[in-house]
């Protein structure tokens, strides 16, 4: 007999979902481990990141399944032929892993200035890893996601590793957490932006209701560092 309690279902889903979100970051963290290394051996062309795209691709098989594309955006000036690059692996429609191509070139309507972007810019600014979304990567991925990402340190700068995760599959991941018949329930940012819903009335990148606090009862995310992933289960009162 499937749980009829939503609070309860709702902590069960706070920690399966931080458990997943956790382990993604810690790969994170072995990624930005290898490009640091790589770094710190001497100065590199694109052409020798070859064990930053095995670390990358390995990344992506094992976590297809909610990982859309993962990759290293290089701090501006740390590689020799490049002043600013994504080193970035997407899955393709058919489950295969292809480059992805952006535009450095500023001058282009393309122009792809992930310096700017929260998850490079958090990273790089508080030295600790970071979960920004939802929102449309315009540019990037052209898709509504959320990024997780973690600092590179070297000498030549901050680089930062990260995954995109697509709305989509973190909702699926999210009902499966949640089992069969699931109850109205929402998975929210720390700005209580929607993520993933059960509800048709609460719909995935649109904020809660003004009297989010009256109408819904909140659980943490359980993770292993609540301050990269401030996130909430919100169910109805």
């Amino acid at each position: 007999m499937a749980d009829d309690d939503p609070h309860r279902r709702a902590r069960a889903a706070s920690e399966a979902i931080g458990a997943r979100i956790d382990s993604v970051f810690e790969e994170l963290a072995e990624i930005g481990e290898v490009t640091t290394a790589a770094l710190a051996s001497g100065p590199l062309n694109r052409a020798d990141l070859t064990d930053v795209d095995a670390a990358l691709q390995q990344m992506l098989v094992r976590n297809r399944r909610v990982v859309d594309g993962a990759g290293v955006a290089f701090a501006p000036g740390v590689l020799l032929d490049a002043h600013t690059w994504l080193e970035w692996w997407r899955v393709s429609g058919h489950e295969e892993l292809e480059f992805a191509r952006h535009v450095f070139n500023p001058s282009s309507v393309r122009y792809y200035d992930y310096t700017e972007m929260q998850w490079f810019a958090l990273p790089v600014a508080r030295q600790r890893a970071a979960a920004v979304g939802p929102y449309f990567d315009s540019g990037g991925t052209d898709r509504n996601i959320v990024t997780l990402s973690t600092p590179c340190p070297t000498g030549g700068g901050t680089s930062v590793a990260a995954a995109d995760l697509r709305l989509d599959q973190l909702e699926s991941e999210f009902r499966t957490a949640l089992g069969s018949d699931a109850p109205a329930v929402a998975l929210v940012n720390d700005r209580d932006r929607v993520i993933a819903s059960t509800s048709a009335y609460v719909l995935a990148g649109t904020l809660l209701p003004s009297d989010t606090e009256e109408r819904y009862s909140f659980t943490d995310v359980v993770s292993l560092d609540p301050e990269r992933l401030p996130w909430r289960v919100a169910a109805v009162s």
